[in-house]
């Protein structure tokens, strides 16, 4: 069986939750993440644009989203950077016991509000650096 992250398991006889039930299964909400560290307190602040690609930026050609044979950005536009995002090291379903492991780095799970992520230490997640490139965005990140 294939276990994915936010999607009902397939040996469910019984929907868990309201989103697999009106989803058949292709949306759960009972997934609970353990991160690698602790989520620190979300300040406010201006997104910033990094000034350079990081080492495994989903648009270099030996990234883990092109192994997979995934579009790193499929709807064009500015996305945001997974540096310093809180990562996943497991994922837990309660109502099955079904868990995930998940290698580092492999998925990461930012705080979101509205529009914005936030890195794990609290401050605001920056727009990847390759993503402004190509929409000609002015760089302010100082990395």
């Amino acid at each position: 069986m294939t276990l994915t992250f936010g999607v009902a398991p397939e040996d469910q006889e019984v929907p868990c939750c309201g989103s697999a039930v009106y989803s058949g299964g292709d949306r759960c909400d009972c997934w609970v993440v353990e991160l690698a560290g602790p989520q620190q307190p979300l300040q406010e602040g201006p997104v910033s644009v990094r000034r350079k690609a990081c080492e495994d930026c989903a648009y270099r050609t030996d990234s883990v989203e092109n192994t997979r044979g995934e579009e790193p950005n499929p709807g064009g536009g500015l996305i945001f950077c997974h540096w310093d995002a809180p990562m996943v090291v497991r994922a837990i379903h309660p109502p099955s016991g079904h868990v995930i492991e998940y290698a580092p780095g492999e998925v990461y799970d930012p705080v979101q509000h509205g529009d914005r992520y936030w890195k794990i230490d609290g401050r605001p997640q920056d727009y990847c650096a390759v993503s402004g490139a190509i929409n000609a965005v002015r760089r302010t990140h100082p990395r």
